[in-house]
């Protein structure tokens, strides 16, 4: 796990320090520490126009812009163990998830940009601010709709070539739960736009990947998330599509 060290200080006036910061292949990632008296949607919407500059020539990337170091913390981390399953994600959500800080985050892929905002009074939006919003895929009557998307170098000893450069796992709410093979043409259609081979793709009809431990404790744009007790998520699913050449199975 990487630590997280401030690499730089942005040339932003809402003094916002970069606190972390990864290049996958052809996508980039980075943590935003930014001061809470300017975090104002005027303010981000200018810090994008920097963003839009600066991000040229990669793929994709995502910028998420925090007002408080240990919630950034979170949010990168995930829930920070792995299989401790409904309880342990329970007691992380009375601690934190139950009063969500403001938060942004930016998603850019080619000439596309999509903020997500949490605001200071808890309003959450989404606005295309370039583009299209390419964070939304309708297939056969159904919303696929990319909450999360994350990359990851390629595992150890193999070699970077064109079109297997980094690993890409999409975390997808649904708005009806997919077959196996609606599954499998969505994960189709984001490996094409990835262009990468090994893509992974999980999808349920809410925001409760609590089985993940490298998804948030919380999704954190929705205006006012219900969790679910253990017997609704025990009887809930999630499809598995994972990404191979040519072929990707879903279950």
């Amino acid at each position: 796990m990487l630590a997280l060290t401030v690499l730089r200080v942005l040339p932003y006036h809402g003094r916002g320090a970069t606190i972390w910061e990864r290049r996958d292949g052809p996508f980039f990632s980075r943590a935003v520490l930014w001061d809470p008296v300017d975090f104002s949607e005027e303010n981000l919407r200018s810090f994008s126009g920097e963003l839009a500059q600066e991000m040229k020539g990669n793929l994709a990337w995502d910028v998420g812009v925090f007002v408080d170091r240990s919630d950034l913390t979170r949010e990168l981390y995930g829930k920070m163990v792995t299989d401790q399953g409904y309880e342990w994600w329970q007691k992380l959500y009375i601690k934190f998830g139950q009063s969500l800080l403001p938060m942004a985050e930016f998603f850019g892929y080619e000439n596309n940009i999509v903020m997500r905002l949490r605001d200071n009074a808890g309003n959450c939006s989404e606005v295309t601010l370039q583009g299209h919003d390419f964070l939304r895929v309708n297939r056969d009557d159904i919303e696929f709709e990319i909450l999360k998307i994350l990359y990851h170098p390629l595992p150890p000893n193999v070699s970077s070539k064109p079109g297997d450069e980094a690993e890409v796992t999409a975390y997808v709410r649904a708005s009806q739960f997919p077959s196996a093979q609606q599954a499998k043409e969505f994960s189709r259609i984001l490996q094409k736009n990835v262009r990468q081979k090994r893509v992974d793709v999980e999808i349920r009809t809410d925001t409760y990947f609590i089985d993940s431990s490298a998804f948030p404790i919380l999704y954190r744009f929705d205006q006012k998330p219900a969790p679910p007790s253990l017997e609704e998520y025990q009887r809930s699913r999630t499809m598995f599509c994972f990404g191979e050449n040519p072929g990707i199975p879903c279950r």
